[in-house]
């Protein structure tokens, strides 16, 4: 292996320590060493491959926009009809609640914390929940939901998000589990 591809993977690995430790600690309180000590680097070459936290912060929301493009092409291959696929993506949700109820969503707790601590980067997270809404309204829009289906596919991912906040701030995976089995069974009465 070339010492770039070594390096790329090593980039890599630090990005997604990152993450990983952004979700459970959130990125404010996730210092640099411990990013480094997680992806095995020493903390004086992670310079190497970022400069600062918000350059990693910027990976790192790349990295989750690159996670949820891969998992919505999977959800539109799963299924040849269009209930199908969004009930392929709230079962997703479900598969996942106990993660969910413990650390929150991902993509929806880097996104307050990044709000607060760095607005810029706000709109990059931001086009992680435009990539889902923008899928559920085709989505809606195929199963006939017409001129309702932007504000269907919205309240589908706002109830997703308020239910794992929710959930996380009780510390009851049933919560999601619940509400988004209702979801579920609106969906299939459409």
């Amino acid at each position: 292996m070339t010492e770039k591809a070594k390096g790329e993977l090593t980039k890599e690995r630090i990005v997604e320590k990152a993450a990983e430790l952004a979700h459970k600690r959130g990125f404010e309180h996730t210092t640099l060493a411990d990013i480094a000590e997680a992806a095995g680097v020493r903390k004086g070459n992670f310079y190497y491959y970022f400069k600062t936290k918000e350059e990693l912060g910027r990976a790192v929301i790349g990295r989750q926009k690159e996670l949820m493009r891969d998992k919505i092409e999977k959800w539109k291959r799963s299924s040849d009809t269009p209930a199908q696929r969004i009930i392929g993506f709230l079962e997703y949700i479900i598969d996942d609640c106990e993660g969910l109820a413990a650390n929150g969503c991902p993509t929806g707790g880097l996104s307050y914390e990044i709000a607060k601590l760095d607005r810029t980067m706000l709109g990059n997270v931001g086009d992680i929940f435009k990539m889902v809404l923008e899928w559920l309204e085709k989505e809606f829009k195929e199963m006939g939901r017409g001129a309702k289906a932007k504000d269907d596919a919205l309240r589908a991912l706002a109830t997703v998000q308020g239910t794992v906040l929710v959930s996380n701030a009780v510390q009851d995976e049933n919560v999601i589990r619940s509400q988004i089995n209702t979801l579920i069974s609106e969906i299939k009465s459409m």
